[in-house]
């Protein structure tokens, strides 16, 4: 089973959108762009930013949380319903076979999670043990995610900040350099460009994408929850049909994933 990946324009078009909104407004209060495009004020949040995250992280996490937001732009589809589907043949399966009899059969399964689950289920008989370990597993395969998200939570907070440092610092300047009013108030507008960069960054670039982040992690970690607790029904050797009835239990969270591409409704559609 290959999984397939699409453009997700929403979450492009969003940042695009609110940057443009923010132009135009000032366009229309000024005669340009050219004083909000301050390369000592970006050079100021965005470095003091990646500087602070860095050293609360490690650079190699920071680079590697960046690299990953080309999943939010490159969604991957995960093919939910093919893996449940197969989870319902191969709890028949070990009804006829017994337990031993996945040996044949999981290393043929292409989703890792899954092959992994039903491997754990052929090593470990006890059904408590068994979820437990694929629970920790489900915490450790997500960690980086994890990571990734409190990145740029920070970043968040960060931005604004190394804004007012730098608004402040532009002041200082400005302040010491200045020889009359009509110099101060242009200097003034411009020490701020990096307040706005600060803010602007902050509540439309990091924070959302930690957010979205937030969102595609919930989805996937709900798809790993169902594959753990039928996963553990197949080990406590339950019925086929208490298996499919464990999977109706999570009907509403598949009919609430926000996935552009869901096809877990498929599953539930009645008739």
């Amino acid at each position: 089973m290959r999984k397939k990946r699409y453009l997700n324009l929403g979450n492009i078009v969003a940042i695009v959108a609110g940057f443009s909104l923010i132009s135009i407004s000032f366009v229309l209060k000024s005669k340009g762009l050219v004083d909000i495009f301050e390369p000592n004020a970006l050079l100021i949040v965005l470095g003091g930013t990646l500087c602070a995250c860095s050293l609360n992280f490690s650079i190699p996490k920071v680079f590697n949380a960046i690299r990953s937001t080309k999943k939010l732009i490159l969604s991957e589809e995960i093919n939910s319903y093919e893996d449940i589907e197969l989870l319902s043949e191969i709890s028949v399966f070990v009804k006829k076979n017994g337990i031993l009899g996945l040996e044949k059969i999981v290393p043929k399964i292409e989703n890792h999670f899954l092959r992994k689950c039903l491997k754990s289920c052929i090593d470990i008989n006890d059904p408590e043990q068994l979820e437990q370990n694929l629970l920790n597993y489900m915490d450790f395969v997500n960690k980086e995610d994890n990571t990734n998200i409190e990145i740029f939570e920070e970043m968040g907070g960060y931005a604004p900040t190394f804004g007012i440092i730098g608004a402040i610092a532009g002041l200082m300047q400005i302040a010491s350099s200045a020889q009359s009013i009509n110099q101060l108030m242009p200097g003034i507008a411009t020490a701020f460009c990096a307040t706005l960069w600060g803010l602007a960054l902050a509540n439309l670039v990091f924070l959302p994408i930690s957010g979205n982040y937030k969102n595609v992690l919930k989805d996937k970690m709900n798809y790993q929850k169902v594959v753990i607790k039928t996963v553990v029904r197949i080990c406590e050797n339950q019925s086929t049909i208490v298996v499919k009835e464990g999977l109706e239990d999570f009907k509403d969270d598949f009919e609430n994933t926000k996935q552009q591409n869901s096809i877990f409704k498929k599953l539930f559609r009645k008739g």
